[in-house]
């Protein structure tokens, strides 16, 4: 059976995701700087 590579932009999908779930099975938001993640808490900017 031949491994399928992945690309690094569906591991990063696949672990915002498990991040994402894990905070989420423990009543918890996932918070980050990203603002591509569904359902996370986005931290905003500080300005200077």
């Amino acid at each position: 059976m031949a491994m399928k590579t992945l690309t690094a932009a569906v591991v990063r999908d696949l672990l915002d995701a498990h991040l994402s779930d894990l905070a989420r099975r423990h009543g918890l938001r996932l918070a980050t700087l990203d603002t591509g993640i569904p359902g996370a808490f986005v931290i905003p900017e500080r300005s200077p």
